[in-house]
């Protein structure tokens, strides 16, 4: 009954997870790939991968292979007090787009200077549904509306 219907994949993580997540995208998209059926293969859309809080993957040869697989997707969630998504410091970078979120400015967010408390994931999915973006409230029905797709 489904055998014509398109295809996607999506996966999401937080921290490490969402850094298995990156890696098991690009893993699929560049090495299994060729393998999977080609029914499979004329179907499948895309793969989407949504990281919260994820640090940094890979190397600038990492980069260019996640950007050279068009139905690789990633948005990485990064929380403007988290220091997690800026680490490693040094030969490693950022792949996907990034949406940064500021939990500082969410008011129903206990307040803490714990740094764990910035990289909770509970405070992730709130940042997301209520951050602050720009001048406006950035609602999550905006953000599917806006462009996730």
């Amino acid at each position: 009954m489904y055998k014509h219907e398109e295809v996607s994949i999506t996966l999401t993580g937080h921290s490490l997870g969402a850094v298995l997540s990156i890696l098991s995208a690009t893993d699929f998209l560049h090495n299994e790939w060729p393998k999977t059926t080609p029914s499979l293969q004329d179907r499948l859309s895309c793969v989407t991968v949504f990281a919260f809080g994820s640090p940094r993957v890979g190397d600038r040869n990492f980069k260019t292979l996640v950007e050279s697989l068009k139905k690789l997707n990633i948005l990485r969630v990064a929380n403007v007090p988290d220091l997690i998504p800026h680490y490693p410091l040094f030969r490693f970078t950022d792949v996907g787009e990034e949406l940064h979120i500021n939990t500082l400015k969410a008011e129903y967010l206990k307040r803490s200077l714990s740094l764990a408390h910035f990289h909770n994931l509970k405070a992730y999915l709130q940042g997301v549904e209520g951050t602050q973006h720009s001048q406006s409230e950035l609602k999550l029905e905006q953000l599917v509306k806006n462009g996730l797709d």
